[in-house]
């Protein structure tokens, strides 16, 4: 009862999340807002990760809170809806933070490519650019509980940081 409970109950925060993200864009009506969060939680992906295990749902509920902290950096509002959200995200799972990046990165290329054809100029597009960056590590730091260890593990025991002082080969 408590798998199926969870499995649920990420479906949920995934629908709430989507919503969450579009009602800060500010372009919707309450109908198309539940039309795309109904659409974005029972998508094949949601239902083949909710089938296969609740883990698997993780991604769907970090990514539109990392694309709303984004936008909230970009327009010069708080980064703390994206630190946490990064935090948190590699706190459960580094690899679906690498491939969310991956996708922040696309996500933020096709806005930086609007923004400046809207009149934005390069300079500070570049330096809101930095601000992401620098927000990002921020956010990762915590996680780094999990991320060293398991760095430690895949490098056969080595730290990787300290390899190179200790004239060791990595």
């Amino acid at each position: 009862l408590y798998y199926d409970f969870i499995s649920l109950f990420r479906l949920y925060l995934a629908g709430i999340s989507f919503s969450i993200y579009v009602k800060n864009t500010g372009n919707y009506d309450n109908r198309s807002l539940l039309c795309g969060s109904l659409s974005y939680v029972f998508s094949f992906w949601g239902m083949l990760s909710v089938c296969r295990h609740p883990y698997f749902i993780g991604p769907m509920v970090f990514f539109p809170m990392l694309l709303l902290g984004m936008k909230k950096i970009i327009d010069g509002r708080s980064p703390v809806t994206f630190m946490i959200t990064v935090a948190i995200a590699g706190l459960s799972s580094f690899y679906f933070l690498y491939v969310m990046a991956l996708l922040c990165i696309l996500w933020l290329i096709i806005r930086f490519v609007l923004m400046y054809r809207s009149g934005q100029t390069i300079k500070v597009l570049l330096i809101k650019g930095l601000k992401l960056s620098v927000y990002a590590v921020l956010g990762v730091l915590p996680a780094t509980i999990i991320l060293l260890p398991m760095l430690f593990a895949i490098t056969g025991g080595k730290y990787p940081l300290t390899a190179g002082l200790t004239g060791e080969k990595w």
